[in-house]
C-alpha cells in the first residue's frame, strides 16, 4: 500500500507537466488547429486525471489508516503453509 501511495506523487507530477504542456500548446499554436486541438485535449485529459488521482489518493489514505489499525489488532501467521490471521486475544479469524 505504501508503494501505491508513493506512486501518486509521481502521477501528480506527470499530470501537472502534461497539463502545462497542453496549456502551452493552446497558447502558442492558436492558429494551427491540429496542435491547438491536441493541446486542449491534453489539458482536459491531464486535468481530469489529476482530479481523479487526488480523490484516489485521499481514499487510499483512509484505507492505509484502516489497514494500520487492523494490523495493530491482528498479526499474520503461517499455519501448514497457509496464511492465517490470528487475533491478539488468541481466537482465529
Amino acid at each position: 500500500m505504501n508503494t501505491v501511495m508513493g506512486n501518486f506523487r509521481i502521477y501528480k507530477a506527470i499530470e501537472v507537466i502534461l497539463a502545462i504542456a497542453g496549456l502551452l500548446l493552446t497558447f502558442f499554436f492558436r492558429d494551427q488547429l491540429l496542435w491547438y486541438a491536441f493541446g486542449v485535449g491534453l489539458l482536459a485529459q491531464a486535468g481530469i486525471m489529476l482530479v481523479l488521482d487526488l480523490l484516489a489518493e485521499q481514499r487510499g489514505e483512509v484505507h492505509r489508516h484502516a489497514i494500520k489499525a487492523l494490523g495493530s489488532r491482528f498479526y499474520s501467521n503461517r499455519i501448514n503453509g497457509k496464511l492465517a490471521l490470528i487475533c491478539i486475544t488468541g481466537t482465529s479469524v
